[in-house]
């Protein structure tokens, strides 16, 4: 069975994240990011959460994510978050050419099992990645017309790295707690008696 925002609110907190109720049917979710900063100059993201059950699927997007009006190079812009899409799983850029609008889009279908929280955390974390990830392309193409596709940031790829490890090793807490246990001291037993 789907899960309703409220679920999703309560599970969204429990895990940290900070978020809030807008309305009945969406969650605001506020990210923080590294390389990325919103129109606003911000680093941070803000992703909304709702069901679209017109197609029976979670939406996860960040409005305003770039804004088209602050450039003279809008074919560009438009080129690069295409390009950027294409090599980034699940992403799907929107573009509004009349408020210059482009919104960050993940589609999820849901089952009759609903999502799972891990399914969730991961879908919902694809956002700010891509938005780290290839923020200085994007910003490259809206200042100079110019970016290069073939150069994710080093950001984006230690992350994804780093993601890589925790998800082999059970998750993110899991790996925290293994870090946790590693780092405490061991007892000095002296010399070995053999």
């Amino acid at each position: 069975m789907a899960p309703t925002i409220a679920e999703l609110e309560q599970l969204l907190k429990g895990r940290g994240f900070n978020c809030r109720r807008m309305g009945e049917d969406v969650l605001s979710i506020h990210i923080p990011t590294k390389a990325y900063r919103n129109t606003k100059g911000k680093r941070h993201i803000d992703v909304c959460v709702r069901f679209d059950n017109q197609h029976n699927c979670l939406v996860l997007e960040s409005h305003w994510a770039f804004d088209t009006r602050q450039t003279a190079h809008k074919q560009a812009v438009i080129d690069c978050l295409l390009g950027a899409a294409s090599l980034t799983p699940l992403i799907r850029p929107q573009h509004d050419p009349q408020q210059g609008e482009v919104k960050l889009r993940v589609d999820s279908l849901i089952g009759t099992e609903g999502i799972s929280s891990d399914n969730l955390i991961t879908l919902l974390g694809t956002i700010p990645a891509f938005a780290d990830g290839w923020y200085p392309q994007i910003t490259s193409a809206m200042l100079n017309g110019t970016y290069d596709l073939a150069k994710p940031s080093e950001t984006a790829v230690r992350d994804h790295q780093l993601a890589d490890i925790a998800r082999r090793a059970g998750g993110s807490n899991r790996l925290r707690a293994l870090l946790a246990i590693q780092k405490r001291r061991r007892p000095d037993i002296g010399p070995s008696l053999n």
